[in-house]
């Protein structure tokens, strides 16, 4: 409702089963966000050259914007998967750092 929308919010109609499911996945971003963003300033600090780490937050992004949409259809085993890939896009983002250490 459109007085729901304009107002306090003090009164809201549960959510169905797919808002959440949006709100888990939003909960699980905000949760792989701040490790993301770390790499991805300290890379852009200490290797900014390096062709990994860009394609591992290209990775990291992809897959989280294809798992927020399976998540929120309700496919559990290719969420799994896309998170997990999401993870081996953090990873790429990390190996450069450790080379510079």
């Amino acid at each position: 409702k459109l007085s729901e929308a304009l107002g306090n919010r003090d009164h809201m109609r549960p959510l169905t089963v797919t808002g959440e499911r949006a709100t888990r996945a939003l909960a699980n971003l905000h949760e792989a966000l701040p490790v993301f963003l770390g790499l991805a300033l300290m890379g852009m600090i200490v290797a900014p050259d390096a062709a990994q780490a860009k394609t591992g937050a290209l990775v990291f992004l992809v897959a989280r914007v294809l798992y927020a949409g399976v998540y929120i259809a309700g496919v559990p085993v290719v969420r799994t998967l896309l998170w997990a890939v999401s993870w081996v896009g953090l990873v790429m983002m990390l190996v450069p750092l450790l080379d510079r250490i």
